[in-house]
Parts: C-alpha cells; structure tokens; sequence
C-alpha cells in the first residue's frame, strides 16, 4: 500500500500549515521587547497571536502615556520587534506582525491599567465557579490584586487572576462633545 502524503508544509485538509510558536521564546521576546520600549517611553499593552486570512498573526498594542501613538510610534515599535523576532527566532514558519495603538476599546491586562484606568466604564469577562460571566459597569479600581466594579446594581470585586478579558467601553456619545448630541 502506497503512503499518501500532504505535501511538505500542507496540513491534511491541503491548507498551508501555520507557523509555530515556541511560547518561551515568544515570552522572552515580549520581555525584551518591553524593555527597550520602556527606555523610549512606551508601553507594551499586549502581545496577541492569532490567525488572520489563513496566517499566523502577531499583534503588538504599544501606547506613550504622554501623547498616544503615531504611525512613526509603530515603525519603531515594529523596528524593535522585528530585531527581536530576528534574535530570539520564537517562530518557526511564516507569520504576520502587526503593531498598533490599543484603541478606544483597550484591554486592561496589569494591575497598573486597573489603576490608571480607575473611574473608565469597562467589560469583563471573568471566570466563576458556574463558569464565565459578563461584567459591563464602571471601574472603581484595584487594591492587593482584587479588581471592583461598580454595576449601578452594586459593586463586584473579582481577583485579577479571575479575569479572563477586560476592556474599556466606550460609547460613541461619551465621545462626541454634547452640543453635537443635542444636534
């Protein structure tokens, strides 16, 4: 009997295959990426892997506390990731990398987006003992690794470690000025 192969590179249903990720590779990237960040002023927000139109994708969110991020921001960002990727080689195969700002909609990660984001309305996904629920209000903060949201109802505390995704909310009337509103 014959062996019948895919073709190198080919997955069994003949789509290309993705790349691979070498996850302590990709985390000792993320650090050192990081820090040569810090030491021009911004942040690393997320590294994000993903999929996009069949490819691997990696997504960096920089941001500068001070004025936000332009396109030159992601340049350099993109610069730094890329001397890093070239490195520490945490890849194995072709991949996508992205980089941009956080958005409007910025996911909350540190204990320092807890603090700094303290008064922002928010959406939580958060792991329970009856699995995962959603939580939309308004975040008061954070203290000894304890993060609580005020519903309107009353205010919930869940552990940093509970929280599966958590992003600021805005809508679109919070950012236009009122007498455009009153339009």
């Amino acid at each position: 009997m014959e062996a019948r192969g895919h073709g190198k590179g080919r997955s069994s249903k003949g789509r290309p295959k993705l790349a691979r990720v070498d996850k302590e590779k990709l985390s000792q990237c993320a650090r050192e990426i990081e820090n040569d960040l810090a030491r021009d002023g911004y942040e690393l927000v997320d590294l994000l892997v993903g999929k996009s139109e069949g490819k691997l994708l990696i997504e960096l969110l920089i941001d500068h506390s001070e004025r936000g991020i332009t396109n030159e921001d992601c340049a350099r960002g993109h610069e730094t990731a890329n001397n890093w990727f070239d490195a520490l080689d945490p890849v194995s195969g072709p991949y996508m990398l992205q980089v941009s700002s956080p958005g409007l909609d910025r996911p909350l990660r540190k204990e320092e987006h807890f603090r700094r984001f303290a008064g922002s309305p928010v959406k939580m996904r958060v792991r329970g003992e009856n699995g995962t629920r959603k939580v939309r209000g308004k975040l008061l903060g954070i203290e000894e690794g304890q993060v609580t949201v005020s519903t309107g109802d009353s205010d919930l505390t869940f552990s940093i470690e509970d929280i599966l995704e958590a992003r600021l909310r805005y809508e679109w009337d919070d950012l236009l000025p009122k007498m455009d509103r009153d339009a």
